[in-house]
């Protein structure tokens, strides 16, 4: 799902940044296009706030119970292993936790950044060459897209990739 909305994000990114600079357009087309794209930004936002609000208390579960497994493995692959095959089995066991741990992480991360980009990609748009209510509904719309976007696990833990990596330096 957060893959899913940061491609909708970047695509609303691709579309606001194009307003104004076809010809072709009236400056009512525009103002109406920017209109659907802040209604299309709002429901981004709250879907961003449904998938945050199911996933987040199974992401902090996840997140704890993987510091464990990962040092759990880790401490019987560095002092208790005295085969091969149990090397082999725990190395791959650490690096299916961290297959599985790194997709939520680095698509928060993506779709964060993604939000913080709305913001410039409204600056790129033909905003001087339009009427001075296109250029107020910008303004709302870019104030609305301003305050920074972080999913967290239980309400605790950011979902980037720095917390995944925190993760492995824990371990």
């Amino acid at each position: 799902m957060l893959c899913l909305i940061s491609g909708h994000v970047r695509l609303l990114g691709m579309r606001v940044s194009r307003i104004g600079y076809d010809p072709k357009k009236t400056e009512d087309n525009n103002l109406a296009n920017l209109r659907k794209c802040v209604e299309d930004h709002l429901n981004l936002m709250k879907l961003f706030n449904l998938v945050q609000d199911s996933q987040s208390n199974g992401q902090l579960i996840l997140y704890i119970s993987s510091r464990l497994n990962i040092c759990v493995a880790l401490v019987y692959l560095i002092f208790f292993v005295d085969n091969l095959a149990a090397y082999v089995y725990y190395s791959i066991f650490t690096m299916a936790i961290a297959i599985e741990l790194y997709p939520p992480y680095y698509y928060g991360s993506i779709c964060q950044q993604e939000f913080n980009d709305l913001s410039y990609a409204i600056f790129c748009c033909n905003w001087p060459n339009q009427t001075l209510r296109f250029r107020k509904n910008m303004k709302i719309f870019v104030q609305n897209t301003l305050p920074k976007i972080t999913i967290k696990a239980g309400g605790i833990v950011g979902m980037q990739i720095e917390n995944f990596f925190a993760i492995w330096k824990m371990a």
